[in-house]
């Protein structure tokens, strides 16, 4: 098995079994944040402006810890952003996402991370769920699964909460058993 020390850092990874893992349980590490007794509709969703912010923040924190390729990943989920927020944001407001881009492409990751904070809610822990969720089936397609949710027209949406947090623990049970993945490991 390969470690992801070994990749090159420079690259955006994909068929990286570790890191799907990692992403799996961020999200559902974000999504049973909640007090557990709080009522919710079992629905989780996240729009394509909220979903493209958050797998920014994903791939500018992944940059910030060496794997600069990530950086390039964050510059196109916000130049996708950019084109969405034509419809919805004010024209200086355009501009600041513009600038975070361009600082990425400078790797000006901390002026990026900050500026990217602007956009993102810091408690929007459904985009958040879902961009990880979007990194899982980015690293390893072939263990993508609909129960965990459907990205169908850059939006994320999964309608029962319930069996989505069944389906990830299933998903990391299986990525360890497969890999022999694990707290230990």
């Amino acid at each position: 098995m390969t470690s992801p020390e070994g990749k090159d850092k420079k690259a955006i990874w994909t068929d990286c079994p570790q890191c799907a893992r990692k992403h799996l349980l961020a999200a559902y590490a974000l999504l049973t944040q909640d007090e557990p007794n709080k009522a919710d509709n079992g629905v989780v969703c996240a729009g394509a402006f909220r979903l493209l912010l958050a797998r920014a923040e994903i791939a500018l924190t992944e940059a910030q810890m060496g794997y600069v390729g990530n950086a390039s990943l964050a510059s196109g989920c916000l130049a996708a952003a950019e084109c969405i927020s034509a419809q919805h944001l004010k024209p200086d407001l355009r501009h600041a996402l513009r600038d975070v881009r361009l600082d990425i492409d400078k790797m000006n990751l901390e002026s990026a991370i900050t500026g990217l904070w602007t956009f993102l809610m810091a408690n929007d822990a459904e985009a958040r769920a879902a961009a990880h969720l979007a990194e899982a089936r980015r690293e390893l397609p072939d263990m993508w699964d609909k129960a965990l949710g459907d990205f169908s027209y850059g939006f994320y949406r999964c309608g029962d909460k319930a069996a989505l947090l069944a389906t990830i623990i299933a998903k990391v049970r299986e990525l360890e058993s497969l890999y022999e993945l694990g707290a230990g490991s």
